[in-house]
């Protein structure tokens, strides 16, 4: 019923708020604890239960149940209680009349633990904390993530960097350590170039994702690994950009006998650059005619020509060092960005569910919808958008006129130093500025309207 309790009109309010998103990403945030809890207590709220034309609102004792048992993980990341899960303000007392959002949860969870023959799912692992992290960090937390998941992982390494540095893989399986007859074997690649930091840092992620999902009984996750010998190298090069001095650097080395000692059946190497992903030998665009194969054979050519391995190469966008708050929208599967064509028109493939699409263009104001795309969709989909002129803005307008006065000075300035560094100074400040916010405040603000401060803990 609507108007609900936050005073949203419409169910396209609710969902549009970031609220809604709050509770549709809280899983992922708090690293799998409190779920189904938060979800449905904000529920209570965003879409309250009625009667008779009348609104219910929840128990203020369920609140105060969930508040307790979760405040110390929203404490963790550095996240405030939501303010609509404020117990006294939006909860009423049972005297008042009503009704546990979480009715039937503890029942459904009880059945399970007498149903379920293996031993209940171990204390949730502290979240994914999405920050940069060196080599011996990386090391530490794939060692840990064995540790914890000593039934399904293995850590071994293929070798050793022209610095020495061991190249550390872990594998995900219900036989670590063994090749079973039929069972595909993957392989996942990152930091192939020292400054692509994004991809190594997906894969450290994605390695405890799927440790962590297969405790809590994902279906899903623990599908994949019963029946699949997952390989994870977040890096490959962790020497950065230095060159071997004569021969086959040995992280190649290492790299290629590695590929023939396993029969892979597919691989991903993550890079930065466009958004994309290639395929072995793919056309490109040649002098010598439109058919000619790709001249430079490279990672995936090696493994589709000297192997069973058929490897894609997974383009992640263009910045090698994202800010770290933008590391957890980077990880979230609803993140992707698309260039249109000369007259406007773009396609982007998306899984179905709800994504969050924002056009922008140089001189005009930015336009964001929420798209939910259903499964199995005969038709390709259709999002329009209307941008409309953008204001001149008057701090701007001030600022190209101080520079504009400047012409007679260039001649001084060829090389026009005094412009670079007054944009590295903002650029820094800006920097700062972010640091100040914790690693998940971007991924709410990108939504467009007003900033969310409700979400930040006051010192």
């Amino acid at each position: 019923m609507f108007p609900n309790i936050l005073g949203h009109t419409t169910h396209k309010d609710a969902e549009t708020g970031v609220e809604y998103l709050l509770i549709s990403v809280v899983e992922s945030l708090l690293g799998g604890q409190c779920n189904p809890e938060i979800r449905m207590l904000g529920c209570s709220v965003l879409a309250p239960r009625c009667e008779g034309n009348k609104v219910l609102r929840p128990c203020r004792s369920s609140c105060e149940a969930v508040h307790k048992k979760c405040s110390h993980a929203f404490d963790r990341i550095e996240m405030a209680w939501p303010y609509f899960l404020d117990c006294d303000r939006f909860f009423v007392s049972e005297q008042e009349g009503c009704y546990d959002p979480l009715d039937g949860l503890k029942e459904q969870e009880d059945e399970a633990a007498q149903a379920m023959e293996v031993p209940e799912p171990e204390q949730a692992a502290e979240p994914i904390q999405f920050t940069y992290h060196s080599n011996s960090q990386m090391i530490g937390i794939l060692k840990k993530t064995e540790d914890r998941c000593s039934e399904i992982s293995r850590t071994y390494t293929i070798g050793r960097s022209t610095e020495g540095r061991e190249l550390l893989v872990i594998e995900f399986s219900n036989s670590p350590g063994e090749h079973q007859l039929l069972k595909p074997e993957m392989k996942f690649i990152g930091n192939m170039h020292g400054n692509e930091a994004l991809g190594g840092q997906l894969l450290i992620y994605l390695a405890q994702y799927l440790c962590s999902e297969y405790l809590q009984g994902n279906d899903h996750i623990q599908t994949l690994i019963n029946n699949t010998r997952i390989h994870i190298l977040p890096s490959m090069n962790p020497d950065g950009y230095e060159v071997a001095t004569s021969g086959v650097a040995p992280e190649t080395y290492a790299v290629m006998k590695w590929i023939r000692s396993i029969p892979f059946v597919l691989s991903a190497s993550f890079h930065v650059g466009n958004l994309m992903v290639s395929y072995p030998y793919d056309l490109s665009k040649h002098p010598q005619g439109e058919n000619m194969f790709s001249p430079t054979p490279d990672d995936k050519d090696f493994n589709y020509l000297h192997t069973n391995c058929f490897e894609v190469t997974v383009g992640l966008g263009c910045d090698k060092f994202p800010p770290e708050e933008e590391l957890f929208k980077r990880n979230h599967t609803n993140v992707f960005c698309s260039c249109p064509a000369e007259n406007g028109d773009y396609w982007r493939l998306l899984t179905p569910g709800i994504h969050i699409v924002t056009a922008s263009a140089s001189g005009y104001t930015r336009a964001t919808k929420k798209v939910h795309l259903p499964a199995l969709m005969p038709t390709a989909g259709r999002v329009d958008f209307v941008l409309h002129k953008a204001s001149p803005d008057s701090d701007l307008q001030e600022g190209e006129n101080i520079f504009s006065s400047m012409s007679t000075y260039e001649r001084f300035d060829p090389y026009k130093q005094y412009t670079q560094y007054t944009m590295m100074a903002d650029l820094n400040q800006q920097r700062e500025e972010r640091a100040e916010k914790p690693w998940w405040w971007n991924y709410f603000v990108s939504i467009g309207g007003p900033a969310p401060t409700w979400l930040l803990k006051r010192n």
